[in-house]
Parts: C-alpha cells; structure tokens; sequence
C-alpha cells in the first residue's frame, strides 16, 4: 500500500511561488485613512529630546567635577596639616633630625607635593630655612585656630589660598586705635567743667534805700555785675545800694578758662512807709532856726495831725504832710513856751498804720 502524499506538504509547495497582485485604489484608500504627521513635528520633537539628554549630560559632569575637586581640595589640606607637629614642645629638634636631609625626603609618600619632581630636589640648600620659617609660623599663630576640615563655603575654598593667616596684629591695632579714641573721649568729657553760678545775697528784699552785699559760688578769672539801674562792677563780691522803689534782675557773668556763664537774681525794693523825724523841741523866736514844728515822713498814703495845750485844746491841725507849725494859735497869736501835745494818724503806701502820740516843748 503506497503512501498517500502529506496534504500540508502539498499545498506549502503548491504556493511557495505565489505572488497575489493588490489593486492601487485599494492601497490609496489605506493611505487616505491613515493620520497625517507632518516635517516639521517630527523634526521639532527630534531637537527637543536631544537637547534633554545634552542638559542632563552636562549637568551630571558639572556635579562630578565639583565633588572631585572639593574631595581633592579636603585631602590635600588633612595631608598638609598632618606634616605640621601640633604645639610639641620638641618641635626645635628638626634642627637636628633632618638638618642634612633633602626635602624630598622630609616629606612623607601621602604629601601633596611630588618628592620626585626637580624642583623639590634641587632646594636642598634651603631646607633649614623652610623649617625656620615653619617654626615661627607655628608660634606666630598659636592662639590662631582654623578649621579646614569645615570650609564656611565652596566659594572660600577654592578662593582662598591654604596658608591664609588673620592679621591679628592689624586688629590689635585698630581695637587699640578705637580704646584710645574713647579714652581721649571719656577724658575730653571729664575735663570738659560746667560753669553753673549761683548769685547770693545778705537780702533778697526790703525798703528802699536798701543795701545788699553780692557774691557768687564759682571761682572765675573773670566777673562782670549789672545791678539793673545804670549801676556795674567787676568785684567778686560788692555791695550795692538801691535807692528806690522797684524790681531789680541783678546778673553776674563770670568765665573761667574761656568757658562763660550768667546767673540772674531778683531784688525786691519796696518803698519805704515811714515816720522819720518828729522834733520834740523847737524854738519859734524868728532868728532863723529850729523856729517850725514838722515831720518827716514817706510813703504816707493818708495822713491827719493835731497839737493841743495841756488843757486838750486843739491849737494846730493838719491833713497836709508839708504843713509846718509856728508855735501860734488859730488866730495867729504865739502861744506861751512849754509842753503841748500831739496826736498823728498816717497810713503807709503798704496799709501799715504809722499812727503815733507824743510831746513837743515850745521854747522862746
């Protein structure tokens, strides 16, 4: 019995050579359907994602390079103080230790310098001058501290050079500048003296005429007195006397070492209500003298007089203060020599009473 053909074998080779033929209406209706992109889209997303991805590159490299610099920056300042020995009181004994040898071997495999570059082996001559020179560095700055381990910012590490030091003496000086500015200032103000007179008196008022004794508190080189009625002096201590009635501004103006100063004072005069003088004997015979009775007085606001004879009889009256009596009676007829009596009522300026009584001989 033969073998019938494999079906799938012959119908594989029955189209291995068959190539169908597609109309052009049907792939032009395919294309019409399909969404239309234009040039220019695809050309402005292309340079959007390339600019992305040269942003993000650059970025990343600007990042590295930072953190490698920083990282090289802090090794090379921990290497360099590790060389420096801390305040060791043996540190003179480089002298000794390494007087002979070259820098290049002074300085460990971990420095920051190249030990094989020709530079560091030709200065061997100037190795004790180096160590002197980090000698003195070390007590110049022993109060100094600085921590490189804790840069304040990315920008003073790069900036600023490893052996930056404080001037301390610049700052000495200007703080002792600034003390002994103050101290000329507080001295200034010390010495600066404030004049503040005080006029004293032996009265600050009474009844003209009035006498009143000046002086003033401070000692001065110069002294001027203006007594406020025409009346000056230039006497430490002077005595003035106002003649009338008023208010006087008494000043005085002293200076003492060029610094100058006033003080003012006021004086109360008032006027003076007074009987002064009332004569207890006159002589009324015409030779000129002592021949009228009268009074002196002032400030007499009111004023009233009578005399009588030693029988109460009124012989003389008066309301005037000039009125004089001449030892006659009303009509004019002299009155006999001997004792008479008075009686006065007077009122002062100030409403004081000056009211008095008394007696007065007639003598021929």
């Amino acid at each position: 019995m033969s073998k019938e053909p494999n079906i799938d074998q012959l119908f594989k080779e029955s189209f291995s050579s068959f190539s169908p033929e597609v109309n052009g209406e049907l792939w032009a209706n395919i294309s019409n359907q399909l969404p239309s992109v234009s040039s220019a889209t695809v050309t402005t997303v292309a340079k959007t994602s390339l600019w992305k991805i040269l942003m993000g590159a650059f970025t990343c490299v600007l990042v590295g390079v930072s953190f490698t610099l920083i990282y090289q920056e802090l090794t090379r300042q921990n290497d360099f103080e590790k060389q420096i020995p801390a305040k060791n009181p043996s540190i003179k004994a480089l002298d000794s230790e390494f007087s002979d040898v070259p820098l290049s071997v002074v300085l460990p495999e971990t420095s920051p310098y190249d030990i094989n570059d020709p530079i560091i082996n030709k200065q061997t001559p100037v190795v004790e001058n180096y160590k002197v020179e980090l000698l003195e560095d070390l007590e110049r700055n022993e109060n100094r501290v600085i921590n490189h381990n804790q840069p304040s910012s990315v920008v003073n590490l790069f900036l600023t050079p490893r052996t930056k030091r404080l001037n301390i003496e610049s700052l000495n000086t200007e703080n002792s500048i600034a003390e002994k500015e103050e101290k000329e200032l507080k001295v200034e103000i010390s010495t600066h003296e404030v004049l503040n007179p005080i006029i004293n008196t032996s009265v600050s008022g009474g009844y003209a005429p009035l006498v009143v004794v000046f002086d003033h508190s401070e000692l001065a080189d110069e002294v001027f007195w203006e007594f406020d009625d025409g009346a000056f002096s230039d006497e430490s201590i002077v005595e003035h006397i106002f003649r009338s009635p008023g208010e006087y501004s008494v000043s005085v103006s002293i200076t003492k070492n060029g610094i100058k100063a006033k003080a003012l004072k006021s004086i109360h005069v008032q006027s003076r209500c007074i009987i002064q003088k009332i004569p207890n004997v006159f002589t009324p015979n015409g030779d000129g003298e002592n021949d009228l009775f009268f009074l002196e007085a002032e400030n007499i606001e009111t004023f009233f007089i009578q005399i009588f004879n030693l029988k109460g009889k009124v012989v003389f009256e008066s309301n005037n203060l000039d009125a004089k009596w001449d030892g006659n009676d009303a009509f004019g007829i002299p009155l006999d020599q001997g004792q008479y009596l008075y009686f006065i009522k007077a009122l002062g300026n100030d409403k004081s009473d000056l009211s008095r009584t008394g007696t007065v001989l007639i003598k021929r």
